[in-house]
């Protein structure tokens, strides 16, 4: 009995050294870590899960955020807490038309974190998973735009096939032959997504449209 309790006692006393060092202590990935990887397409689905992603962390981390912006959200605590220390970065991916949320959940205690940092990874992982991102207006309108077949295209965005006279297209001056690669500020890959985005977009809106003609990059606005 007098063994087992020594060492109790030692554990505990090793678990609580470690509050000495202050809050400097920096974050590391190992042993006792857990991390979640959450991928988001470029615009509202990056939006929706970031801010659910502070939000898991306002509602569940047991340490207050210490910073909070565009691209991090953490939690610190001392060294030795029995509290996961909570770190969340999200990062954009090389062809900018999407980021991953990476989320890492921290035990620096040698007696082990309770909730541990898998549950604490798996309730967040599950929370952001289950966000559905918030309906979008949506319009009717004919764009006048149509696209190349995808199977022609070697490169990123939506080359134009034809363009209807009158319409928002042809009034924005965009023409047959043209690459567009970005609308409304994000990165367009395909035809397919290009056109979903169209659609999403609330009618009386006037939104900017960038294309490539003849090797030059072009800016134009476009009225839904």
């Amino acid at each position: 009995m007098q063994r087992s309790t020594l060492s109790f006692a030692l554990m505990a006393s090793l678990a609580l050294s470690g509050c000495s060092s202050g809050k400097d202590k920096p974050k590391t990935v190992g042993n006792d870590s857990a991390q979640a990887t959450i991928p988001c397409e470029a615009g509202q689905d990056c939006e929706t899960k970031w801010h659910a992603a502070r939000r898991w962390v306002e509602d569940n981390a047991h340490f207050p955020i210490a910073h909070s912006t565009d691209t991090l959200i953490d939690t610190d605590a001392p060294s030795g807490s029995l509290y996961p220390i909570v770190d969340v970065r999200k990062t954009e991916h090389e062809d900018k038309l999407g980021s991953d949320i990476v989320f890492t959940a921290t035990c620096e205690n040698l007696i082990g974190c309770v909730p541990n940092e898998e549950q604490y990874q798996t309730s967040f992982k599950n929370f952001v998973d289950d966000i559905d991102p918030p309906e979008e207006e949506g319009n009717d309108v004919d764009t006048g735009l149509a696209f190349e077949s995808a199977e022609d295209e070697d490169e990123p965005g939506a080359t134009v096939a034809a363009v209807t006279p009158r319409s928002p297209a042809a009034r924005s001056g965009l023409r047959a032959g043209d690459r567009i690669v970005k609308f409304n500020g994000r990165g367009i890959a395909t035809a397919a997504k290009l056109t979903d985005a169209m659609k999403a977009t609330p009618e009386g809106s006037m939104v900017p449209v960038q294309y490539v003609r003849d090797g030059q990059v072009v800016v134009v606005y476009m009225r839904f």
